[in-house]
């Protein structure tokens, strides 16, 4: 089952990534070639929907810090939207929720955007 379930273009420059299953060394290239993608089409603020994700290993996170730190070069972000729930508290455990953007739902982030 692939990683990226889908990939939506909000606005010019803002776009989201639909993620489902195992976020994992196996499916590290995949979702760094989405942010890729939307990267090179000009959208510098991407959210990341952990919704339908079932686990996240640090490969991971490691894609996602990389892209934020890129991103930082370009005014933008990476977003993460996830619900109360395991996915949350490995943000949580991490330290990305120090100093990444996490929402509880996709609302939430494009209003922080906005």
């Amino acid at each position: 089952m692939s990683t990226v379930r889908e990939t939506r273009e909000i606005t010019n420059n803002i776009s989201e990534i639909i993620l489902n299953g195992d976020v994992d060394f196996s499916s590290s290239h995949e979702i760094k070639s989405a942010i890729k993608r939307q990267i090179k089409t000009g959208r510098t603020h991407i959210i990341l929907n952990f919704y339908n994700v079932d686990y996240v290993e640090s490969s991971g996170l490691e894609i996602i810090e990389k892209a934020q730190e890129f991103l930082n070069t370009k005014n933008g972000n990476i977003y993460i939207v996830c619900p109360e729930n395991q996915i949350k508290k490995v943000f949580e455990i991490s330290g990305i929720d120090e100093y990444m953007n996490i929402f509880n739902n996709e609302q939430e982030a494009l209003n922080f955007i906005k």
